[in-house]
């Protein structure tokens, strides 16, 4: 199973493209909020986020 990752600013056509060529190649399309998963890593359950003391 491959993957592959594109980084760029906001609105820049990433997510049409891919849904476009894995259309065209009959692949399978998942779209992936990573600030969410990053959320769930960071936090836990019942409790919020421990935040981290400003640094000078």
């Amino acid at each position: 199973m491959g993957m592959l990752l594109l980084i760029s600013p906001p609105g820049y056509g990433k997510t049409t493209l891919m849904e476009y060529v894995a259309n065209r190649l009959g692949l399978t399309f998942m779209k992936i909020n990573g600030p969410a998963i990053g959320h769930r890593i960071t936090s836990r359950p019942g409790r919020s986020p421990q935040r981290q003391p400003a640094r000078s």
